[in-house]
């Protein structure tokens, strides 16, 4: 069997062999940029978490299903067992985007800046849209 009659194997064969040819080019490194540079990055998904209808449309979605399978599940009675609800707090009950936005145009962040450093020396956190 020729290479001709495997068509489906030359167009990732030439991108395979574009790919590794262009690995070798010099170009710009991890260790090139600062952290400062890094942070710059959190400008515009920053604005979007902290100003967009749709983040808060897509909390409010989010937990309103969940409560509604949640008391689906309990109508249900399919167990006598206690439930749980488990939540992963950061970005879903609490709002992590004041950390992110202080991190913009400063030459550090996590770890050398935890997240809850902040909260606890103002002693106050906002809650997320859900």
């Amino acid at each position: 069997m020729s290479i001709r009659n495997l068509k489906w194997v030359r167009l990732p064969l030439v991108m395979a062999v574009i790919l590794f040819s262009a690995s070798g080019m010099p170009g710009l490194h991890a260790q090139d940029y600062s952290l400062k540079d890094l942070n710059e990055q959190l400008v515009m998904g920053t604005l979007w978490y902290q100003k967009s209808a749709e983040m808060r449309a897509l909390a409010y979605q989010a937990f309103n299903l969940a409560k509604l399978i949640f008391d689906l599940d309990l109508q249900k009675g399919a167990s006598d067992k206690k439930r749980a609800v488990i939540v992963d707090v950061d970005e879903t009950v609490l709002d992590n985007s004041p950390y992110e936005a202080g991190l913009i145009g400063i030459d550090t962040g996590y770890p050398n800046r935890p997240v809850g450093v902040d909260r606890c020396r103002n002693g106050r956190s906002d809650t997320g849209g859900g």
